[in-house]
């Protein structure tokens, strides 16, 4: 007899009847062919059907997302059946769009999409496939000149900010940048960063300077409009047009009284609102975020952090002032570097040491998070603030902050604002990147087998399962101990082969499925466990020793 292509072996047969042993099969239905001794065959098709006791799962795998969970599929499929694909469930990677799923971590396997379906031969593992995208914004969405004279030599240069909070490249158009509306031609780009046909990289921002120049008096308006490989941004530029003969009377400017006032050797005048810490839920009006740059007298100006040799500590200075940042990861001990930007734990603490600020007057610190970045009026209602100091007579100040457990680990920007020792806003901005504190953990499972075996059981396959999807994205140090036990066979070479088996299959299964980490095998039979009985065995209701897998690794808090 022949199933399918395989012969099988008789064992018995008669005038009615045969005994055979089937040869091994895949699931599904084959002929079975019946020759007689003369070599003649009768053929039935579809007579006989292999079916798998073995069933399989699908996991999904996050594959860099920063946040969000991976979706889960309970279902334990037997061969061929169908399974249906999830959708990207609550992940979310910043700067990317989701793109599907794919059985290779970087793409190049089998691809899927939400609601395909997937004929199931085997465990299957779908990782989260990301597309890099750029997303342009401006800011401020409006900046106002105030007042000038027409033909008046004085500068009136604002700074505008255009950030790319996306991953991929943003690309300005050629001749992308430019000033549109009834009065543009009072309105110039006169230099910044950015320019028409240059590049943004990703999570980074460049600068746009315009300059005012009424040509007539009254309220002047125009549009400045920068068009980009992902859409078009626009900010709206106002001013107000002066003759000089209104500012030629009363024998001063305003610029005239702060030189007569600082010539006379009085000390400044003191805004009232410098007095108290700004309101904790606002930034002084006219803030433009964005790491590297400093507001001083309403003027943006670019500042280069310096980091200390050490790697923890960094510096801000300006011509009359300087800034000091120091991490702590602890309250016993400073963050130990190096690191490309201000790092802290969440949780963690900030010391603030400044100098060359107005005496007596308040500063604030707050936290900008990633998705106000580069937009004011966001960036006034989300910012988290986290403390204020009083300034000494001499300028200086000292504030320790504490950065709050439930804030989410990501690139923020630190922002302290202040008042300059001439009484104006001054607000430096300053990249800080926050990270999770890792704490120790472990998940343990057993018995994964059936019976005397190798095959997992259907019980086994989902602790398995649960046990890769227990591992929190983000967790490091992973080590996989594997105690591989074989002790219902009365031979124990046997039992330690089968314990070796078993062990290497584990290892196989546990890594085909994403869970990477440093794999130990130990393999066991009853002569050395059953009057010892440790950990991290688990054993069963009849106090025999189970195969057991330890996973340890260390995770966010």
């Amino acid at each position: 007899m022949a199933f399918g292509d395989s012969a099988a072996t008789v064992t018995n047969f008669s005038s009615t009847s045969i005994t055979v042993t089937t040869p091994a099969g895949t699931p599904g239905s084959v002929d079975v062919i019946v020759f007689n001794l003369d070599g003649q065959a009768v053929r039935s098709t579809d007579a006989f059907s292999y079916t798998s006791a073995v069933t399989y799962g699908v996991t999904y795998n996050a594959n860099g997302a920063t946040s969000g969970g991976v979706p889960t599929d309970p279902t334990d499929y037997s061969y061929n059946d169908a399974a249906t694909i999830e959708e990207a469930g609550t992940l979310v990677r910043t700067g990317y769009d989701f793109a599907g799923w794919n059985t290779s971590a970087v793409g190049t396997g089998s691809s899927y999409l939400a609601n395909d379906s997937l004929t199931m031969t085997s465990d299957v593992t779908l990782h989260a496939q990301w597309t890099a995208v750029a997303s342009p914004s401006v800011s401020p969405p409006f900046r106002s000149f105030g007042s000038k004279a027409i033909g008046s030599n004085t500068s009136s240069t604002q700074i505008l900010s255009l950030a790319n909070s996306g991953a991929a490249n943003l690309t300005i158009d050629s001749g992308g940048i430019a000033v549109t509306g009834s009065d543009a031609s009072d309105f110039s780009v006169s230099g910044g960063t950015c320019s028409s046909g240059g590049t943004v990289t990703g999570f980074s921002s460049c600068t746009i300077e315009v300059e005012f120049d009424p040509t007539e008096s009254g309220a002047r308006s125009a549009s400045l409009e920068v068009a980009t490989s992902d859409g078009n941004v626009s900010v709206t530029l106002s001013g107000t047009g002066t003759s000089a003969s209104s500012n030629s009377g009363g024998g001063s400017s305003s610029g005239g009284s702060s030189s007569e006032g600082a010539a006379s050797g009085g000390p400044p005048i003191l805004p009232p609102e410098a007095a108290t810490p700004p309101p904790r839920t606002s930034l002084p009006v006219g803030v433009v975020l964005g790491s590297g740059l400093m507001l001083v007298g309403g003027e943006l100006v670019p500042v280069t952090p310096q980091r200390a040799p050490s790697g923890g500590k960094w510096t801000v200075a300006g011509d009359d002032f300087s800034l000091e940042f120091v991490p702590r990861a602890t309250d016993s001990g400073l963050y130990e570097g190096p690191a490309e930007t201000l790092r802290t734990p969440v949780g963690g603490r900030v010391d603030v040491t400044g100098g060359g600020y107005l005496g007596e007057s308040s500063v604030s610190v707050y936290l900008v998070p990633p998705s106000a970045l580069g937009l004011v009026g966001r960036a006034s209602t989300n910012a988290i603030y986290l403390g204020d100091a009083t300034v000494g007579v001499d300028g200086d100040f000292t504030v320790t902050f504490t950065v709050p457990d439930l804030v989410n680990p990501g690139k923020y920007v630190l922002q302290v604002n202040g008042w300059s020792r001439q009484a104006s806003v001054r607000s430096v901005n300053m990249n800080i990147d926050l990270y999770d504190v890792m704490s120790a953990r472990s998940l343990t499972k057993a018995a994964f087998f059936q019976g005397r075996s190798s095959s997992f059981s259907k019980n086994g396959r989902r602790k398995l399962r649960e046990l890769v999807s227990s591992v929190p994205q983000g967790a490091q140090d992973i080590e996989v101990g594997i105690t591989a036990v074989s002790v219902s066979i009365d031979d124990v070479e046997k039992d330690l082969r089968l314990a070796a088996i078993r062990g290497r299959k584990l290892r196989d299964h546990l890594s085909a499925r994403g869970l990477e980490g440093t794999y130990s095998i130990t393999i066991r039979t009853e002569d050395e466990m059953v009057s010892r009985r440790k950990d991290p065995l688990h054993f069963s209701s009849q106090g025999k020793p189970l195969t057991t897998v330890e996973v340890s690794f260390q995770a966010p808090r």
